[in-house]
């Protein structure tokens, strides 16, 4: 019986950019008031900032394969699993988010579901009922190659 473990965090300098920028702009509206600022839509501006700072530190991806169960979690917000006998096949692609629809779970017309936090490698999974999901991974191959001790068909890894 294979096991799998695999724990992702993505977090390059233009997200803490754009956290930073966020923050700024939630704090500017109460400062540029003139007259004496109020507290209350000070406190809203900070808390605002820290959400968003502190969603970007915990966000991360996790995928585990147990059994006869893949799991995957995107914390802190979303979760699922797939039955292994529900993939027809699965093949290692490689991957750029914003070709989906950007990082975390995105469903996109005609590409189905994906749960995506980093760019490079991913497992595309076509299902039954012709439902396809891709999962990005920074170790595809030996997602794969767990997935196939497990007896799931896989398909022709594609490049670049």
């Amino acid at each position: 019986m294979s096991n799998y473990f695999e724990c992702q965090t993505h977090k390059p300098w233009w997200v803490w950019l754009i956290c930073v920028g966020a923050a700024a702009g939630a704090l500017a509206g109460p400062l540029a008031q003139e007259g004496p600022v109020e507290s209350r839509a000070l406190w809203i501006a900070v808390a605002v900032a820290a959400l968003a700072f502190g969603l970007v530190w915990a966000l991360r991806l996790a995928i585990r394969l147990e059994g006869r169960e893949l799991r995957w979690r995107l914390f802190p917000v979303w979760s699922g699993k797939l039955a292994l006998e529900e993939i027809r096949e699965a093949r290692v692609v490689p991957h750029r988010p914003l070709h989906r629809g950007g990082w975390g779970l995105r469903w996109m017309p005609g590409s189905g579901w994906s749960a995506t936090l980093f760019t490079g490698g991913a497992v595309h999974f076509d299902l039954e009922g012709d439902r396809t999901f891709l999962l990005s991974s920074k170790r595809p191959e030996a997602l794969a190659a767990a997935l196939a001790e497990q007896g799931v068909a896989l398909g022709p890894t594609e490049t670049a």
